[in-house]
């Protein structure tokens, strides 16, 4: 008797699972879907109709889990910071910085050249005011926290030139932003490798710590 309350249990436990599992999958058919409808037509030429469509599901199934084509949008440009995310995990502390700058930078624009059609979808000009672009920056303020909690670390132990840390992530993600942009959406590809090294020493010669001249200089 106790075995078969053993079993029903395991059984209700698994129920909720495989409908989370199940929803889960669902939604990243729904993503992939949008995906390639928004390379094939671009943004703004597609619809929640275009993209339920391609996923082979009801219009209604789309806005389970999506208010609108902008939150889709949102949620293929958290999957791209994802990539670039782990893009920048995989670098080895035990490096010099110029090293670990172009091995990050270098593992970015390897991401972002394996996700043409993610990078090119990122750069959208979304309405500053909509809800949507609120989002997008809580995201990206929450993925800064660990990166300017680093980098103040390495200024502290002065193997990074002393700066305000958040200010240093802005602007290296707007180098490395530019950078990307221009290798793989205005350019298609061409001269990414001439792209991605001159960033990457661009980065390192920002980073580098000042020389006492240096600091006298800037006195």
């Amino acid at each position: 008797m106790a075995s078969m309350s053993s079993a029903s249990a395991v059984a209700r436990e698994r129920g909720p699972r495989r409908s989370e599992v199940a929803k889960a999958a669902r939604r990243d058919e729904i993503l992939a879907a949008a995906r390639a409808v928004f390379a094939e037509r671009g943004f703004r030429g597609t619809t929640i109709a275009d993209i339920a469509e391609r996923a082979g599901v009801a219009l209604g199934t789309v806005y389970l889990y999506f208010d609108s084509k902008e939150e889709v949008f949102a949620a293929l440009n958290d999957q791209l910071m994802a990539l670039i995310s782990e893009a920048l995990a995989e670098a080895p502390e035990q490096r010099s910085l110029e090293e670990a700058v172009q091995l990050r930078v270098a593992n970015v624009f390897r991401a972002c050249d394996e996700n043409r059609d993610l990078v090119r979808l990122a750069v959208l000009n979304i309405d500053p005011e909509s809800p949507t672009r609120g989002k997008l920056r809580a995201a990206d303020a929450e993925r800064e926290r660990p990166m300017v909690a680093g980098l103040r670390r390495l200024m502290d132990a002065g193997l990074v030139r002393a700066a305000d840390p958040a200010v240093m992530i802005h602007l290296i993600r707007g180098l490395v932003s530019s950078a990307v942009y221009t290798a793989y959406v205005l350019r298609d590809g061409r001269d990414a490798a001439r792209y991605r090294d001159e960033c990457a020493r661009m980065i390192a010669a920002y980073m580098a710590p000042q020389t006492e001249p240096d600091q006298a200089a800037g006195r």
